[in-house]
């Protein structure tokens, strides 16, 4: 393939991006890695993110007030962020156990930790920085490992989760079922 009327066209209107696309049917669109997510699975995505954040309030309001009323500020980020840790496991369980996805979707388990992220950041740390007027540096305090912060370790689970459980309930699937999809 030749592209260098490709790159006249990006360096000539000082682009700082270039995107190319080409039309391709329903039929072929899984063999170009064309993400195949239902509208369904979508929603579910969705409302389960939602979950995710009012596992959060919830959790920082059970700590804050009822669990560990009297424990350190750093005892209480340990605590709250290990509860939130496990719930985020629990439901991305639920999730994929009955939503039957299967391991040739890990593609659309990937999107899916992917899109978690970004909602994450755009909903929560935007919506925070910008509305809230709390700053960068107080929002990415709480991710930040070399201070024993922990949050990081949930977002890493929302990201990789789906695509390691998936694989993981798949294989047991199959053990249990050869002939499953």
């Amino acid at each position: 393939m030749d592209y260098t009327q490709l790159y006249s066209l990006h360096t000539e209107s000082d682009a700082d991006i270039t995107l190319c696309v080409i039309p391709v049917s329903p039929q072929d669109a899984s063999e170009f890695g064309i993400l195949k997510m239902t509208q369904r699975v979508m929603i579910y995505v969705i409302l389960i993110w939602l979950l995710f954040l009012g596992a959060d309030g919830a959790s920082q309001f059970l700590g804050n007030y009822i669990a560990s009323p009297g424990l350190s500020e750093y005892r209480e980020h340990v605590f709250h962020t290990l509860r939130l840790w496990g719930f985020v496991i629990i439901v991305i369980y639920i999730f994929i156990s009955l939503l039957n996805i299967r391991y040739f979707e890990r593609a659309d388990l990937v999107f899916v930790g992917i899109f978690w992220i970004v909602l994450h950041f755009f909903f929560l740390v935007i919506y925070s920085h910008y509305r809230k007027r709390i700053p960068w540096i107080v929002l990415f305090g709480d991710y930040d490992i070399r201070k024993g912060r922990l949050k990081g370790f949930v977002l890493l689970t929302q990201l990789i989760a789906p695509y390691l459980l998936g694989v993981w309930r798949y294989s047991i699937t199959r053990r249990t079922n050869p002939n499953a999809g």
